[in-house]
């Protein structure tokens, strides 16, 4: 058989391989032991049966007839198989089907043929290409594969792609000029504190956004609430984020677009009980800064609530049962919470922040914080220092370079910025002059021209 899963079979294999013309033959034997339902091997062997089905075979009626029988005989031998007392009188089985050759190949089909034995082999089995491409399973370490890839480097990357890039700018520039003509001029009619675009689509598709917005918005003037002081977001999700904003998802139609902006007051006083439960907790903690969830949408706000209430509720309890140590500091200001799930560990981050699961109970959070008070200020002012680094190596790498534009994607950390900004200067690649770049984990020429590096280039 072709392709089993050793969960639900285990194999005694050998393979041989033979090349003769186009026609590669593969013996495979294993022994047999079957043990599960019927649904569970049909979901393993479903890669198998889309490798051989008849219905790919159209032009080749003989080699279709093959695989249509052999199918059909492999169906009948599985059945007997789930049967323990005659699966145990089963004799060897031998079938041939016929497969769709890989790319790269001249034939337009390869033979397979299988038999059920007793042979066991003494070596990994290698496979023709066709059963990796169809299964999705990994070949057997060889030198070939296990030869590690070479990185691309930045230079010959950018001499292969630079062309490109600078045609997609160019395209790109109406688009752009246009797109900021229509932020500034929604900013200052609607009074908006600021208009985002969160997202990595190309500035075509913004300034298609702000069209249909503006479009919804003068249509249906009079049933919106104001967006004086908000800030309006394009992203991937729909609603009212912890801090505010007002976020619309670019690919909905904008009917669902204005049935959400006429109702977005309404969180307008979930986001005021958040405030509060926040200044409960800090009160309670003796002025530690709460910090709030980046990108939450507001529907998460009440249990974000819940978790603050739990701490506050704590804090409380124990503070009228026991009262803070006398070695504990009179203020906490100067110092971050970030309230988490129940599930959470309780731990001080690399920045600095005390990250606290709503479970902890208020002794344990006391005296963690009594602990760590010092570490976190520590860390506290080292994450600062990096963070201020990398915002004058930044400037300075954009300016050097004659960069447009130059930032980082979510997923750089601020050490990895700096490194990657540190090896521009001391590199410095001129075709990046006159071009928006984006530090990321990959090489990538966007829609718009803007160039993706990785921030680990060489």
């Amino acid at each position: 058989m072709y392709g089993m899963n050793n969960r639900f079979c285990s194999f005694k294999r050998l393979l041989a391989l033979k090349n003769v013309g186009w026609v590669k033959s593969m013996i495979l034997h294993h022994h047999r032991t079957f043990s599960s339902t019927t649904g569970e091997f049909l979901t393993a062997l479903r890669p198998f049966y889309f490798a051989v089905h008849p219905d790919f075979f159209g032009r080749f009626p003989r080699e279709r007839a093959i695989n249509e029988n052999s199918l059909k005989e492999l169906s009948s031998y599985l059945g007997y198989l789930q049967d323990t007392k005659l699966g145990k009188l089963l004799k060897p089985l031998h079938l041939t089907f016929y497969l769709r050759a890989s790319k790269g190949e001249d034939a337009s089909l390869c033979v397979f043929r299988s038999s059920v034995t007793g042979a066991g082999p003494d070596r990994p089995i290698k496979w023709d290409p066709t059963y990796y491409t169809y299964t999705g399973f990994q070949p057997p370490i060889s030198e070939a594969y296990s030869r590690p890839k070479k990185a691309e480097t930045l230079r010959p990357w950018l001499s292969k792609n630079i062309a490109q890039a600078c045609k997609l700018r160019d395209l790109s520039e109406p688009s752009r000029a246009e797109t900021d003509l229509l932020r500034i001029r929604l900013q200052k009619e609607l009074g908006l504190q600021d208009v985002v675009w969160d997202c990595s689509w190309s500035v075509a598709y913004f300034r298609v956004c702000l069209h249909r917005f503006y479009q919804v918005y003068h249509e249906h003037k009079n049933s919106i609430p104001s967006l004086t002081g908000r800030t309006l977001m394009f992203s991937d999700w729909m609603g009212v984020s912890l801090d505010g904003h007002v976020v619309l998802d670019r690919s909905e139609v904008p009917t669902n677009w204005f049935n959400h902006l006429k109702s977005f007051k309404q969180w307008d006083s979930v986001l005021e009980q958040l405030s509060d439960t926040e200044k409960l907790l800090s009160s309670a903690l003796c002025g530690i800064q709460v910090i709030r969830p980046l990108n939450q949408a507001i529907n998460m706000g009440m249990v974000y609530s819940q978790r603050l209430l739990k701490l506050v509720t704590s804090l409380v309890s124990f503070v009228r049962a026991n009262c803070f140590p006398e070695s504990f500091a009179k203020s906490l200001k100067d110092l971050n919470l970030v309230a988490e799930s129940e599930s959470a560990a309780l731990k001080l981050s690399t920045t600095g922040q005390f990250v606290v699961p709503a479970s902890c109970s208020a002794e344990v959070l006391v005296n963690f914080i009594h602990r760590n008070k010092a570490e976190a200020q520590t860390r506290q002012s080292e994450h600062q220092r990096r963070k201020d680094k990398e915002k004058r190596i930044t400037k300075q790498c954009k300016e050097e370079l004659g960069l447009l534009f130059l930032a980082k994607e979510s997923g750089v950390s601020v050490e990895q910025m700096t490194a990657s900004c540190e090896k521009l200067l001391i590199e410095r690649p001129a075709a990046l002059a006159e071009h928006r770049l984006r530090v990321a984990q990959y090489y990538s020429v966007m829609q718009g021209g803007d160039i993706f590096i990785p921030w680990h280039w060489e």
